[in-house]
C-alpha cells in the first residue's frame, strides 16, 4: 500500500452552490443532431449522482483483500484452481488511499490505479463482493475520468469509488431532474463550469438528498465516469447547482448540449423531438 501524500495534481473538485450566474441560451435542437449520431450517445440520464462511500468505511473490505486470502490460497491447492486474485496482485496495482500513518482517511477517493490496470482491479472486485467480503450490497465501483499523478513514480492514476445503489440499482438523483444547463466561465481564474437549473420534482430530490448528506460526498457521474465527489457543507434548496472541475470548452459544451437535448426531449416527448431533429436536417 502506498502513501497518497505525495500528489502532484490536486484531487478534482466540484463547487455546488445555491445560485449560478450567467445568462441561459435559448436551446435550439438542432445541436442535438451530431449528438444522435455519437455513438457516446444512449436513452440513459447523461447525469447521475450517487452518494458515495468513504475511503474509512470500506477500510474492513480491502484489508480483507490484502490480509484474509488465505483461504481461497488453500482452496486453490485443494482442488487445483486457479481462478482465485492473488492478494498480492492487487497491493501491486492498487494504491490505497491512506495517510501517513497508514490509516484510511475521510475521503470518496478510495484508491488510484493506472488506467491499463483498471479492467483488472474490476474483475477483483467482482469477485470479492460475490464472496461477500462487504456486508453491504448496494454498490457500484467507477472509476473517475480525470487523472492524477504522483511523485513518487510519475505515472498518471484514475481514483476509484464506490457509489450506493438506491432502490432498484439506480442513481438517487438524475439529469431528469435537471431543466437546462448553461456553459459559464469565471473571469478571475477562466475556470469552465456548468449550471444547471433543475425541475420542480428535481428541486424537491436536490434539496433532500443535499439535506440528509450534510458532511457526505456527492459522486456526480456521466457515461459511467466520475466527474467529481464534492463533500455537501450544506442543503442546496434554490434548484440550482453549478458543476466545475477540469472541463475543457468542448467537453463542457458537448455536456451542455447532451443535458439540454434529454431535457427538450423529455418535456416535447420522443416523436417531437426527432421531428424537430429532422426538420433541422432539411435546413442544412
Amino acid at each position: 500500500m502506498k502513501n497518497t501524500k505525495t500528489l502532484l495534481i490536486p484531487a478534482l473538485l466540484i463547487l455546488l452552490s445555491t445560485a449560478c450566474e450567467g445568462e441561459k441560451e435559448e436551446f435550439n435542437a438542432c445541436r442535438c443532431t451530431p449528438l444522435l449520431k455519437s455513438t457516446s450517445h444512449s436513452d440513459a440520464p447523461i447525469l447521475n449522482f450517487y452518494e458515495t462511500y468513504k475511503s474509512k468505511e470500506m477500510g474492513q473490505f480491502f484489508n480483507s483483500i490484502l490480509m484474509d486470502s488465505i483461504h481461497f490460497q488453500l482452496d486453490s491447492i485443494l482442488y487445483e484452481e486457479n481462478d482465485y486474485p492473488s492478494n498480492h496482485e492487487f497491493a501491486e496495482i492498487f494504491r490505497i488511499n491512506i495517510d501517513d500513518d497508514y490509516r484510511f482517511v475521510e475521503s470518496p477517493e478510495l484508491g488510484f490505479a493506472l488506467t491499463q490496470d483498471t479492467s483488472r482491479i474490476n474483475e477483483m472486485l467482482s469477485f470479492y463482493l460475490e464472496e461477500n467480503w462487504f456486508e453491504v450490497d448496494k454498490v457500484k465501483f467507477a472509476w473517475s475520468k480525470n487523472k492524477k499523478s504522483f511523485l513518487d513514480d510519475g505515472g498518471t492514476y484514475n481514483t476509484l469509488y464506490a457509489l450506493k445503489l438506491d432502490a432498484g440499482d439506480k442513481a438517487r438523483f438524475s439529469s431528469e431532474g435537471i431543466q437546462s444547463a448553461i456553459k459559464y466561465k469565471d473571469s478571475r481564474d477562466n475556470e469552465i463550469s456548468i449550471n444547471v437549473s433543475m425541475n420542480e420534482e428535481g428541486t424537491q430530490k436536490w434539496s433532500l438528498m443535499t439535506i440528509e448528506n450534510v458532511g457526505n460526498y456527492i459522486a456526480i457521474v456521466s457515461r459511467g465516469k466520475v466527474l467529481s465527489a464534492p463533500i455537501i457543507n450544506g442543503p442546496i434548496t434554490g434548484g440550482e447547482t453549478r458543476i466545475s472541475g477540469d472541463f475543457t470548452e468542448n467537453e463542457s459544451q458537448e455536456l451542455v448540449d447532451l443535458i439540454n437535448c434529454e431535457a427538450h426531449k423529455r418535456e416535447i416527448g420522443q416523436a417531437a423531438f426527432l421531428k424537430e431533429v429532422a426538420d433541422c436536417s432539411k435546413k442544412k
